[in-house]
């Protein structure tokens, strides 16, 4: 059978149209990533007839590896890439430029339920907002409160206190906006 055959061309099409997964389980899988879901064996399996393990999945920045340990199947899924802005006071831009700051608190309101893991974020100081960093989102960790928020993350935050954390929170959010809308500790790292 010639390579040119059409037969033939007709089988690697479909073949290939076979093992790779559909736009459904593609949305699917992108979603469960954005909602930190941990395992997707429900959901993703090997789209490799004679193999159909469930696939590993890997986060890298703006795209997702998938791919199969049994058989070596593999593919990425791009996802948009979105690009959020927020103002910083000068002590926290200067932490995050140093790299002392690996998280940004804010009230998990509309405009932070927008961001997803791997989006950037453009940080401008204050008061002029001449100076910019860019991060990239790593991780998303909702809470209800300041309280919940920091006996998950107490390891990160030991120079305070409980009380002197929500203290600290409360300078900058209301008790009455926290309840209203949680809070939301955003994991970031430098970008370039």
């Amino acid at each position: 059978m010639s390579i040119f055959n059409p037969e033939l061309k007709e089988f690697r099409e479909s073949n290939f149209e076979a093992n790779k997964f559909s736009q459904d389980t593609e949305k699917r899988l992108l979603k469960a990533l954005e909602d930190k879901k941990e395992r997707y064996a429900d959901i993703a399996q090997c789209p490799n007839k004679s193999c159909g393990v469930p696939v590993k999945v890997e986060m890298q920045g703006d795209h997702v590896r998938v791919s199969c340990p049994t058989c070596g199947w593999e593919t990425v899924l791009r996802r948009d890439v979105k690009t959020h802005e927020m103002k910083l006071n000068e002590e926290p831009f200067n932490q995050i430029e140093n790299g002392e700051k690996k998280y940004e608190l804010r009230l998990n309101d509309e405009k932070r339920k927008q961001l997803r893991l791997g989006d950037h974020i453009v940080f401008s100081k204050l008061p002029e907002l001449n100076e910019k960093l860019e991060a990239e989102v790593i991780s998303l960790e909702k809470y209800q409160s300041f309280h919940e928020m920091y006996k998950a993350l107490q390891a990160d935050f030991s120079e305070y206190s409980e009380d002197e954390f929500v203290k600290e929170m409360y300078k900058y959010y209301s008790p009455e906006d926290e309840q209203r809308f949680g809070v939301l500790a955003i994991s970031i790292k430098l970008v370039g």
